[in-house]
């Protein structure tokens, strides 16, 4: 499982971070040794539930407090991990502009 937290470092003072969002993204265990088969879930977004404190379990997150669910299917295991994120994110539905 890959856990991805996004925060604001307020005058990069890390003791003072805030929570935007986060995301998981789990090996759904269909995959290969080259390839990877990955369920893709998002928490809401600060700007939509500011009262939003975060997932008590990444692991696990409840279900009202996932925004977003998708899959990605036959990612090459051989890249790197914020290329997986990047796809993540495009199989949410997340484009380059």
């Amino acid at each position: 499982m890959v856990y991805v937290r996004v925060e604001h470092w307020p005058d990069g003072d890390r003791a003072r971070a805030q929570l935007l969002q986060e995301a998981v993204i789990e090996d759904r265990g269909t995959g290969d040794r080259t390839h990877g088969d990955y369920r893709v879930r998002l928490s809401p977004p600060r700007t939509q539930r500011p009262a939003f404190a975060g997932w008590r379990d990444p692991a696990h997150p409840d279900r009202a407090d996932v925004v977003r669910t998708s899959f990605l299917l036959s990612f090459r295991r051989s890249r790197t991990p914020l290329e997986l994120v990047f796809e993540a994110l495009g199989a949410c539905g997340f484009r380059r502009a």
